[in-house]
């Protein structure tokens, strides 16, 4: 490589920066590092069926239940604004279509916050 007046650059400053960057392993080593499977690095985590059932379980024990109550009370005025709306909206139309899309957009409402 030249410089802008026609003398040669060294690039030994350079490769010297890469090899620092590079740490212990040179670049076939760091690939193969990469590519290993179970050596904790970007691992893909293992799914169980037991322990995603365990997880369902949980969910309805007290502590789920707690933190539903509590996601619940949190989202009901919102509930209760959206479903009021939709009755008022629907029931220019029909009154017994009214009443079954407040229901149903209540229970949408349940499945949104418990995640279903």
């Amino acid at each position: 490589m030249k410089d802008a007046a026609g003398g040669w650059l060294d690039p030994s400053p350079v490769a010297e920066k890469v090899v620092s960057n590079a740490g212990d392993l040179n670049l076939f080593e760091r690939f193969l590092a990469n590519g290993r499977v179970a050596d904790g690095i970007g691992d893909i985590p293992k799914f169980s069926v037991w322990e995603w059932l365990h997880e369902k379980v949980a969910e309805i024990t007290v502590n789920g239940s707690i933190d539903f109550i509590s996601d619940f009370a949190l989202a009901f005025p919102f509930l209760a604004v959206v479903g009021v709306g939709v009755y008022s909206l629907i029931r220019m139309f029909s009154k017994g279509a009214a009443k079954w899309g407040a229901i149903a957009t209540v229970i949408y409402g349940i499945c949104v916050i418990k995640g279903l």
